[in-house]
């Protein structure tokens, strides 16, 4: 492995001549796409004897049998710009989505308040039948245990013990902040309408975070990237024909599929 000065001395060897010369660059889709040969992209910066640069992505394996042509980077990180576009949507729609997100928390609260009251209901009734049960059992009149006798006693106890936790972790789940969830998605609307836009003027941290978020399987396959993005993104992406037209006109149901629902 060469020091800091071995290597340094032998960029200076190159530069003198007139060679093209490779220099290394940051770039926001390395390590995030994967060739058709299943290695992963890499790309570099070059520079001719001219002095013009030019920077272009390069399958990893490129010099070890790989075919796959290499692509400018500007050319294949437009592709990315297009497809972040088709996430895009009107904000018509996003305000209608939030708007209609927002009343569908509203709704599923009220729902959710009266199988909290129910549970809860059936919870205080099973706790009093659990005192009930152990006044019996610990009563003078049940010392010779005709009442009820220590096996009966500890079954009962046992299945009243198991119906409270169920009905306990039940209204647990129940009491879930609906917000929190419904606050993600309006997040999710907002992050696809704008996702295009941050690429454009990000720095190449907020580009890599970009996809990241996205999710996305990225494929290069003779200068085409096939860009798949995880579900949730994917029915974003969906949606994006119906962000054109007006809001009530049966997009809900996208929505709710959005929803998991």
């Amino acid at each position: 492995m060469l020091t800091d000065d071995e290597f340094n001395l032998v960029q200076e060897q190159v530069a003198k001549r007139s060679r093209a010369r490779y220099k290394s660059h940051n770039f926001p889709l390395t390590g995030l796409i994967q060739c058709k040969c299943g290695y992963q992209l890499t790309a570099e910066t070059r520079t001719k004897p001219s002095g013009k640069q030019y920077s272009y992505y390069k399958c990893s394996q490129s010099s070890n049998g790989c075919k796959q042509p290499r692509i400018s980077a500007p050319k294949l990180e437009e592709q990315v710009v297009d497809f972040l576009g088709q996430l895009k949507l009107k904000k018509s729609f996003v305000k209608f989505a939030t708007k209609w997100v927002r009343k569908m928390e509203g709704q599923d609260r009220e729902v959710r308040n009266r199988e909290c009251y129910s549970i809860k209901t059936e919870h205080d009734r099973i706790s009093k039948t659990l005192d009930n049960l152990t006044d019996k059992w610990l009563s003078p009149v049940n010392e010779d245990k005709t009442l009820l006798t220590d096996i009966e006693y500890r079954t009962l106890k046992q299945k009243y013990l198991v119906g409270k936790d169920k009905l306990a972790n039940k209204l647990k789940m129940q009491n879930k902040d609906q917000g929190e969830w419904t606050d993600f998605m309006v997040d999710i609307f907002n992050f696809s309408s704008n996702a295009q836009t941050l690429w454009r003027i990000g720095d190449i941290s907020t580009k890599r975070t970009v996809m990241s978020i996205i999710g996305a399987n990225i494929i290069h396959d003779d200068r085409k990237l096939a860009i798949t993005p995880d579900t949730l993104f994917s029915k974003v992406r969906s949606l994006g024909s119906d962000s054109q037209v007006v809001p009530d006109s049966g997009v809900d149901s996208k929505i709710l599929s959005l929803m998991g629902e």
